[in-house]
């Protein structure tokens, strides 16, 4: 792992609701690609697509398509769900866990998992811990329960000061929300903000008193990173929330032994709105894999060829493709948008690939029922990493994310700078 200077830049608007599932996980070194990525996009590519008000690049927003017949969940409607009241935050230490490599010791990792989850996953979080511990990490086990979200985020800023660089939360946590007008035309959007964990120093404000935050301001990029395993809202295959857990920690076992036989390779694959660009994208994919395959035409981009690729042994694939929590969407030239894979066809594929880049609009929404990141994550056979946004928007400046990861970051580290 490197032991640079982190990148401290702002983060765009794009990262407010960007979201990682599960987090402590380095790729294999070596992988760092001989070459250069453009930090502006290339004038060939800026001359052929329309300029988005809050969008420099001009690069179209992966959108949740009018074609979807569902829509968000809303703030209310999620409260609706939860119990009256919380209770106070009430944390408890299970265990340290030192380096058992002092010689590579990487960073203090805080994994914190529901109280009443935990003695349902106990052996399998001991399992992931030894994991950790051997691959150099120092490791902090907590419970928790009740509690709101600053009171949530208060403790991790406790946590940091203590020298935590970054959590991994299991289970049902406490959740922030924002809300925002954004784009151009105007949307207005509640989603869930694990950005608000990030951030521990900065200012947020519910200016209107309604439950979401809508300002933040002040001092604001992140001084730890969050990972989270939320299965609770997967019930498509009848598996409860501790046996998706106990068959995750199986495959995170296996992956870091190197007993999951994944193929040193991505897959990038680029539907019609941003096909100029996917050179362009994949060399920043390059930075963590020399060996990949990008695809882009706009006649070859359909739901029929995304399953059938992702059945072709890719460590890593990066689908980029409007969508909504449960399906993605995939142009049919000149405007056809009703060619769509669903979660449950992929639940069914059961992809042969470990880690996923969804460039897909709120498909990591984890407050929905059966959202398609969380499937990602917890397909039968692999599925071990995924990042993607709770919110319209997706990832850009692909580099500052592929860079360190392929310099030998963790994902929680990648996704921090």
């Amino acid at each position: 792992m490197s032991s640079g200077k982190r990148n401290r830049r702002a983060c765009d608007q794009l990262v407010v609701g960007a979201v990682l599932l599960a987090a402590m996980l380095t790729v294999a070194p070596g992988r760092l690609a001989a070459q250069s990525v453009p930090d502006q996009l290339p004038p060939a590519v800026a001359s052929t697509v329309r300029i988005w008000q809050d969008n420099p690049y001009g690069i179209k927003v992966t959108r949740w398509p009018v074609e979807s017949d569902i829509r968000p969940t809303t703030y209310a409607e999620w409260m609706a769900r939860q119990a009256a009241s919380p209770g106070p935050l009430k944390t408890r230490l299970i265990e340290r866990r030192p380096s058992d490599n002092p010689a590579k010791s990487m960073s203090t990792v805080c994994v914190i998992v529901n109280a009443v989850l935990y003695a349902s996953i106990t052996e399998a979080l001991g399992q992931y811990l030894t994991d950790l511990a051997r691959e150099g990490f120092e490791v902090e086990l907590q419970t928790s329960s009740g509690g709101t979200p600053p009171e949530f985020r208060q403790f991790l800023s406790t946590k940091h000061t203590e020298g935590m660089d970054g959590a991994v939360l299991i289970g049902d946590l406490p959740i922030a929300w924002y809300e925002e007008t954004c784009w151009e035309p105007a949307e207005d959007e509640q989603f869930p903000c694990d950005f608000y964990y990030m951030d521990l120093d900065g200012t947020w404000q519910d200016t209107d008193g309604n439950g979401l935050y809508d300002r933040h301001s002040g001092n604001v990029p992140p001084e730890i990173w969050i990972g989270r395993l939320t299965a609770s809202p997967l019930t498509m295959t009848g598996k409860t929330e501790a046996e998706l857990l106990h068959n995750y920690f199986r495959k995170n076992h296996l992956y870091r032994t190197g007993s999951l036989p994944v193929a040193d390779r991505a897959l990038v694959y680029v539907d019609d709105d941003w096909a100029s660009g996917a050179e362009w994208w994949s060399d920043e994919v390059g930075l963590t894999y020399s060996n990949r395959t990008t695809v882009s035409d706009p006649y070859v981009t359909v739901a029929e060829d995304y399953e059938n690729r992702i059945q072709q042994n890719y460590e890593l694939i990066e689908i980029c493709a409007h969508s909504d929590p449960l399906t993605h969407y995939f142009k049919i030239p000149p405007d056809n948008w009703h060619n769509t894979i669903g979660v449950g066809r992929i639940v069914e594929v059961n992809p042969p690939a470990a880690l996923y880049n969804l460039f897909a609009c709120s498909n990591a929404r984890y407050v929905e029922t059966n959202y398609m990141g969380g499937w990602y994550v917890f397909c039968p056979s692999y599925g071990i990493v995924a990042i993607g946004s709770s919110k319209t928007g997706s990832m850009l400046n692909f580099s500052y994310f592929y860079d360190p990861l392929g310099s030998g970051r963790t994902f929680g580290e990648a996704f921090y700078d």
